[in-house]
């Protein structure tokens, strides 16, 4: 009897253990992850565009999500890191199948200033998955202050920092010249290429057009009151921006009147306002030969003083 019984209990025994190893199989097969496989780490480093410098701890990015996809560059998860974490610059673990083949995509800031592909396994692919601009009346409205990095991970990647910075560009506009009047009797539309990125991070189309209002300051320029944000231009001759400033009509049954138009400056550069920085656009149209349009680009936020 004792020995039937010390029988019964090694067959449970094995039972329990092959049940239990497959359990945890199908759940590695189940979620595409890899709970039972060779795992590196992951720290989000935050740079600035125009230094290279380490700003992780100005706390510029407060969220971050990692969209992970296999060999095939389909979509696999997200993982979601919140701003104490990459404060403190903590391993964020990555659980992989295919240690070689491993991409991930990093969106930091992202909120409701844009949408989202909806991501799903395995439909999802890097190619196919977006982020673009949100439109208000036929207008693209500007995206949150987004951050954004790409790796591929190694199979010697025990910890691996990924690089992150910013993803817009930020513009503003001074005309010189201006009729004065009320400050909403002009605008601004700036039509771009692209209305958003995939997730390698690449500008793309359709193209887009964002209005933007203006105030007069206290030199009679009108500018728009403060930087706005925009998809970054690809740096290419062909990628450029077409900023143009209308006059409100009188009645309903006018058209707008265009003032000023511009896709390059007074060198013959494209506008092209790239991530991280400001580009500032100068229309003077006082000038008796023509509008001259000249461009300066500055740090983030920091806006250029046009000289008389």
């Amino acid at each position: 009897m004792h020995s039937l019984n010390s029988k019964i209990a090694k067959y449970t025994t094995k039972l329990f253990l092959v049940i239990f190893l497959c359990s945890l199989n199908y759940s590695c097969i189940r979620d595409n992850l890899d709970d039972c496989g060779k795992s590196s780490s992951v720290i989000l480093k935050v740079v600035d565009v125009i230094t290279g410098e380490d700003i992780t701890t100005l706390g510029e990015m407060d969220i971050a999500e990692l969209y992970l996809f296999d060999e095939n560059q389909q979509y696999i998860r997200k993982i979601t890191v919140n701003a104490e974490d990459i404060l403190e610059k903590r391993p964020i673990q990555i659980f992989k199948l295919n240690p070689e083949k491993v991409r991930i995509s990093v969106w930091g800031n992202r909120r409701d200033n844009q949408s989202l592909t909806e991501l799903e396994s395995p439909n999802s692919t890097l190619q196919n998955s977006k982020i673009e601009l949100l439109t208000d009346k036929g207008y693209a409205i500007p995206p949150d202050d987004l951050f954004f990095g790409f790796h591929e991970l190694k199979e010697d990647d025990e910890v691996k920092e990924i690089a992150v910075s910013r993803k817009n560009a930020l513009m503003h506009i001074t005309v010189r010249g201006l009729q004065q009047g009320n400050d909403d009797d002009y605008y601004f539309i700036i039509k771009m290429n692209n209305n958003g990125y995939d997730f390698r991070g690449i500008p793309g189309p359709p193209s887009a057009q964002m209005m933007q209002s203006g105030i007069y300051n206290a030199n009679g320029d009108f500018i728009t009151p403060e930087a706005f944000k925009l998809i970054h231009a690809q740096q290419t001759v062909t990628d450029h921006m077409t900023v143009s400033i209308y006059k409100r009509a009188q009645s309903s049954s006018e058209a707008d009147e265009l003032i000023s138009t511009a896709y390059m400056d007074i060198n013959g550069n494209p506008i092209s306002p790239p991530a991280g920085y400001t580009t500032n656009i100068l229309f003077d149209i006082e000038d008796p030969d023509g509008p001259t349009i000249q461009v300066e680009l500055t740090p983030w936020k920091e806006i250029y003083q046009w000289g008389e």
